[in-house]
């Protein structure tokens, strides 16, 4: 019986030391935790050195994970993905990954409006028909605008425009965006739980 007691006494503080700080975290309020998904329209255009159009009005789809220390601010990650490709076998692809501030200007009303305040890196990925490909990653910033509507008890559907801001125009040695400044509107549908 003695031998057990050396493993009894110290496997019993353990479980009483971690069993302790869950209880306190149960106590502590709930912090809300948003994830919404949705489709986005970009009036991105990229040109070739001389200027003719090769990408132009994207589309493509956004995901969101936020979580809410105080009710009218959420922080959380962002990631969006479009491109496309041609009939020649050209393509162009955009990844976007960033960090968001969510301010909601109006917590205490239905819908609920709020700022978004973003940064981040997208990596674009241009391929000329599977002969030549290259890479380039950009940092840009991103401002925003939207309105929350609540459809149930935890599902939302949301409006948001965009102003994003690229950190330079440039995509590789022959293609370059139109204008550092882009314009994204989004349609979105998320849990807030």
């Amino acid at each position: 019986m003695k031998k057990y007691n050396a493993w009894f006494l110290p496997l019993a503080a353990v479980l009483c030391g971690v069993g302790l700080p869950c209880r306190a975290a149960n106590a502590l309020p709930r912090v809300p935790v948003e994830i919404s998904a949705g489709v986005i329209a970009s009036d991105l255009q990229v040109n070739d050195r001389s200027g003719e159009k090769m990408v132009s009005r994207e589309n493509g789809f956004t995901a969101r994970g936020l979580v809410y220390p105080l009710r009218w601010l959420g922080v959380g990650v962002e990631g969006v993905h479009f491109g496309r490709e041609d009939f020649f076998g050209n393509s162009y692809q955009d990844k976007r990954y960033g960090l968001l501030t969510k301010w909601v200007l109006t917590p205490d009303t239905t819908p609920s409006l709020y700022v978004l305040l973003g940064l981040g890196q997208h990596k674009q990925h241009v391929s000329y028909q599977g002969l030549w490909t290259s890479s380039s990653a950009v940092r840009y910033t991103q401002l925003g605008l939207g309105i929350d509507i609540p459809l149930y008890r935890y599902l939302f559907v949301g409006l948001e425009g965009q102003i994003v801001y690229h950190a330079h125009q440039k995509v590789d040695n022959l293609l370059l965006l139109n204008r550092r400044t882009e314009r994204i509107f989004s349609l979105h549908i998320g849990l807030r739980f």
